[in-house]
């Protein structure tokens, strides 16, 4: 009969942690892309996607909402990141030829996100992404160096 209770207590216990999570998640992307709908529907297999950028940089989302800017840290053979204050927002319209187009790095866990925050991000790998349309994936990658301008270079296209 104890056994009975301590699962219940347990399974209780476990039900009131997921109400009230201790770590949040957040996402590490890269800025929204606006991409000519023509070409999102296209994206095939060993095409290259440049995405207008010349540095990395980096955003925090949670639950799609932009959190803050992040910077890459130096830290020896860890990867860290530190928080930096959110720009302004800029008003994005999905009107017209172009469709905004998210570029997914990895998630992560933490309890709060502030400015001048450092995060280890050793679980992320920065060299593969996933390209996000309406909270869909659509397609995955690697980012490259095409004439000093960040690209991805697709490796798979979800149907």
């Amino acid at each position: 009969m104890t056994y009975m209770k301590g699962s219940l207590q347990a399974d209780r216990l476990e039900e009131m942690m997921s109400r009230h999570p201790l770590f949040r998640d957040y996402t590490l992307e890269l800025p929204v892309v606006r991409i000519r709908r023509n070409t999102l529907k296209q994206l095939a297999i060993n095409d290259v996607l440049l995405l207008h950028m010349d540095l990395l940089r980096l955003c925090i989302y949670m639950s799609g909402q932009y959190v803050a800017d992040a910077t890459l840290l130096a830290c020896g053979r860890y990867r860290m990141i530190r928080c930096l204050p959110p720009l302004p927002a800029e008003k994005v319209q999905e009107k017209g030829k172009y469709e905004s187009l998210h570029c997914l790095l990895g998630s992560f866990k933490s309890k709060s996100v502030e400015a001048g925050m450092e995060i280890d991000i050793e679980g992320i790998g920065l060299n593969k992404v996933s390209l996000v349309h309406k909270g869909k994936t659509i397609a995955g990658g690697m980012l490259v160096n095409v004439n000093n301008e960040i690209a991805v270079k697709i490796e798979k296209v979800e149907q």
